[in-house]
């Protein structure tokens, strides 16, 4: 079962998993930007759509990754949102500084209506971009992931 957390890190994960929205234009971007990333916790990207998602993840449903991104750890705890966000920075080497930064109370509520707005806002962004889902049927680092999902390692 997952459980939802308000902490940064309070233990080491070995993985996270990430929940994207595999129909949108813009999430598929991030996510190949991110997988060119060095990371220091590996990750794995799970579309939103995986047939086995919801079984892998019992209680995910709660959490609505159709609304925003979802991070989780390898230790059951569950991120999304701004929160996803900053995890997903913290796993990323050049990156990591800035989880601490906007995690802090000054800049938590700015990285949250940001978050939020793109997210409510992402097809709109994509389209707009021309980065429809189906212009973008292969990204150029689509081509390493098998049986749906996605993983990089460190």
């Amino acid at each position: 079962m997952l459980r939802s957390t308000h902490r940064l890190v309070q233990q080491v994960n070995v993985m996270y998993t990430v929940i994207y929205d595999d129909e949108c234009g813009l999430c598929r971007r991030v996510r190949t930007w991110v997988m060119r990333q060095d990371t220091l916790v590996p990750l794995e990207f799970l579309p939103l759509h995986a047939p086995d998602l919801y079984e892998r993840f019992t209680g995910l449903e709660a959490f609505h990754p159709e609304t925003e991104i979802v991070v989780i750890g390898d230790d059951g705890d569950v991120y999304q949102g701004a929160g996803a966000w900053i995890m997903l920075l913290y796993a990323m080497r050049n990156f990591r500084h800035w989880s601490f930064t906007l995690s802090t109370p000054r800049l938590m509520p700015l990285a949250r209506k940001l978050v939020y707005t793109i997210s409510a806002n992402r097809l709109a962004i994509s389209n707009l971009l021309g980065w429809s889902v189906h212009d973008l049927e292969a990204l150029p680092d689509e081509t390493h992931c098998t049986q749906g999902s996605c993983t990089v390692s460190p």
